[in-house]
């Protein structure tokens, strides 16, 4: 698996949730380039693979149930292999952990 802004990465971080009871949920965003360019350097986008064909930007959209009172968080693949490579993730529970430490509220 890639650790990127993919369906593939939100949906292994919806099953993370379902198996650990955790109540956020992740799903594949695109935006615009203006959106992305107000909390994010562009370039690192280019870099990491996250604009489509189309001219929109790739993250990772996590969401949480109304009563946590909490905003919205975007994963870019530039932030997810950061963290990757800053923790020395090696194993999938490792992996893991590392969704949950990011995501939990």
């Amino acid at each position: 698996m890639k650790i990127a802004a993919t369906k593939v990465f939100a949906d292994y971080i919806n099953k993370t949730a379902i198996q650990t009871g955790k109540k956020f949920q992740a799903e594949l965003y695109k935006m615009s380039w203006l959106n992305y360019q107000m909390n994010w350097d562009i370039w690192t986008a280019a870099e990491f693979g996250d604009i489509t064909k189309d001219k929109k930007v790739k993250v990772i959209l996590i969401t949480y149930p109304e009563n946590y009172y909490c905003s919205a968080k975007y994963l870019t693949t530039y932030y997810l292999t950061k963290e990757f490579r800053q923790r020395g993730v090696k194993t999938e529970q490792e992996l893991q952990d590392m969704i949950i430490d990011l995501l939990e509220v």
